[in-house]
């Protein structure tokens, strides 16, 4: 999307003629330009210019460039993205940390000891 606002798209069509023999274009796709303000022309070049095609007066004006640096709201999101993202390895390290039900009433077996252990626990067994 980023790149669409910014202008930095395009589309090559290798043999136009023969797309024009094979595809219609829809009238609600005519309809869209047409409300457009100011409409977006739908004939001739990028100026809507039919009769001299390299003629580009009055063709629409490119978005703005993009400001330099980090803007207020790229900064607040960077940071809210950093507190999310470490708030959730703190959340997962403590979920991971947590006794399961059967290891905190004593009821578990030798067996299957490890399967109640916690997943971070430090371990007397050094395998």
């Amino acid at each position: 999307m980023g790149h669409v606002a910014s202008g930095l798209i395009a589309t090559f069509i290798e043999a136009p003629l023969e797309l024009q023999k094979s595809t219609t274009i829809p009238p609600e796709h005519y309809n869209l330009c047409a409300r457009n303000k100011p409409a977006v022309p739908t004939s001739g070049n990028a100026a809507g210019n039919v009769d001299d095609l390299l003629n580009l007066q009055g063709e629409p004006a490119p978005p703005a460039p993009l400001p330099d640096g980090f803007t207020t709201k790229g900064i607040i999101a960077l940071v809210v993205s950093i507190i999310n993202g470490l708030a959730m390895v703190a959340i997962i390290a403590w979920y991971g940390m947590q006794q399961s039900p059967a290891t905190e009433a004593g009821e578990q077996d030798a067996g299957s000891q490890g399967e109640n252990q916690p997943l971070l626990a430090a371990s007397d067994n050094a395998s």
